[in-house]
């Protein structure tokens, strides 16, 4: 059986569109020139490479070439991706390639990672090294180390089909794995099931394959499988589809066709027009078309009133009386550094003291924080997997790109701080955004993208943590549906 990567990129994919999602919903006169994405030449032009397209909603917006070759030690694998999207009327792309080095069993046994848009270049690599993953992040110039502990068996995405075969699945039966995916930057359990063989039209012809289901960081796929091993098609959340094509087929783009733009696709729209949502203290939401987890969307501030049906009430919480947090215990993790959260680089450090200065109060360090982020980020739409010492670099973004780089700067500050993600009403829609959460003695929602102290009623919390807890809203794009009950 033929070993390959493809599969790793539709993770990628996932994850880059999920990262696109999260963007300013203010309309800005933005450059669409930038630098070129550079190609894999030498990849591309392998007479064993194999080519797949990304659709997005029916709409073309990418390719994948990849490459799996044996060595002395094992396998080799190689692939380079490319996707270009609309983001608030401005041409945005981003290129990703990945190398991975495992053993005759397909573990994971070393790895690169480079992510490219105009915006940002990311490059990470590492080495299992005695159960340990010891990665090294390049981001805003910066080196990072890492470490994570893996089990003995650790995978790439790329090795579930042979894995399929080596382990013997047959119809019905499911297996768990543990893959390390490079573009979330963590190890995680990912589950598989032998849905049975089944006959598909693909390209004409009518192919035997083996379907299988996924799920990862909450996201399920479908994949189906032919008899050489080949991931042929692929479907996931938010609408996408990877399917293998050749290669003039799949580098092409539709002639005239604009790119497809991000925003108006996954906009939820409202059923009720609401007049001043940036002064709501108070909303009633019903929200349906996906599945929801109560407990995940249970805090202080957002209380599950029925699950049937689903309904949420938000209430805005202003701070109280701020005595400092206690930060030991369960708050002493949201004042850790993680992989994108830089928080004790000397350059976070040094641009935090220089915010809060003398100040002591945990509330009025946060606010001075977010000020900053505030008045010193352009508003810019923005591709990227989002670091705090990117956006300090760069100086601009969008939603994601406030949100992590007043986590990391409040972090440094000395005041616990972590990343909520969800909705947020604007112009008759819902988008999907990203904010922060601070404790000051309790939780306060502030959105530094909006200049909002206290984030309004109309941000609905989804999810909360990094880009892995934000992988698990995956499933709901473009499946949620939102009935405003009452506001005020």
């Amino acid at each position: 059986m033929r070993k390959n990567l493809i599969f790793a990129s539709f993770l990628v994919a996932v994850a880059a569109v999920w990262a696109v999602m999260m963007v300013l919903l203010v309309q800005r006169s933005v450059s669409t020139q930038g630098p070129g994405i550079e190609t894999a030449p030498t990849l591309a032009e392998e007479n064993s490479a194999e080519w797949m397209s990304i659709y997005l909603s029916g709409k073309k917006i990418g390719h994948i070439v990849s490459l799996t070759t044996r060595t002395a030690t094992g396998y080799r694998s190689i692939e380079s991706s490319y996707m270009r999207f609309g983001l608030s009327g401005t041409d945005q792309d981003m290129k990703t390639f990945v190398r991975a080095e495992a053993d005759t069993d397909c573990r994971l046994r070393s790895f690169s990672f480079e992510i490219r848009s105009r915006h940002q270049s990311l490059k990470a690599s590492g080495e299992v090294e005695g159960g340990i993953l010891e990665v090294v992040l390049n981001s805003g110039g910066e080196i990072q180390n890492l470490s994570f502990p893996l089990p003995e068996d650790a995978y790439m995405p790329f090795s579930i089909a042979p894995l399929i075969e080596n382990k013997g699945l047959a119809e019905g039966d499911s297996i768990s794995i543990t893959i390390f995916d490079p573009s979330v930057f963590q190890p995680a359990l990912m589950w598989i099931k032998h849905e049975g063989d089944d006959r598909i039209d693909h390209l004409g012809q009518t192919v035997l394959v083996t379907h299988l289901t996924t799920s990862f960081l909450g996201a399920r796929m479908d994949m189906w499988i032919d008899d050489a091993g080949r991931s042929i098609r692929q479907e996931g959340p938010m609408g996408l589809l990877v399917l293998e094509e050749p290669r003039e087929m799949a580098e092409r783009f539709p002639d005239k066709e604009s790119p497809v733009e991000l925003l108006t696709l996954f906009s939820i729209p409202s059923d009720v027009r609401i007049p001043k949502p940036r002064s709501l203290a108070y909303m009633k939401a019903e929200l349906s078309g996906v599945e929801l987890d109560p407990s995940s969307l249970s805090n202080n501030r957002q209380k599950v009133s029925s699950t049937s049906p689903f309904i949420v009430e938000i209430r805005t919480i202003a701070p109280g009386p701020a005595d400092r947090p206690d930060s030991s215990g369960p708050l002493q993790r949201y004042l850790e550094p993680e992989a994108l959260l830089q928080v004790d680089h000397p350059r976070i450090k040094a641009t935090a003291d220089s915010i809060v200065g003398n100040l002591t109060d945990p509330w009025a360090k946060a606010r001075a924080v977010a000020g900053w982020v505030h008045d010193r980020l352009e508003k810019s739409p923005t591709v990227s997997l989002p670091s705090a010492l990117d956006v300090l670099q760069s100086g601009q973004g969008d939603c994601n790109e406030h949100a992590v780089l007043v986590a990391a700067l409040c972090r440094a500050a000395s005041v616990p701080s972590t990343i909520a993600s969800g909705v947020v009403y604007l112009d008759g829609s819902f988008y999907y955004h990203a904010w922060n959460r601070v404790h000051i003695g309790e939780w306060i929602d502030l959105d530094a993208t909006f200049g909002q102290e206290v984030a309004d009623a109309t941000h609905l919390l989804l999810a909360e943590g990094g880009i892995e807890n934000q992988a698990s809203m995956t499933h709901m794009i473009g499946g949620l549906k939102i009935r405003v009950l009452e506001y005020r």
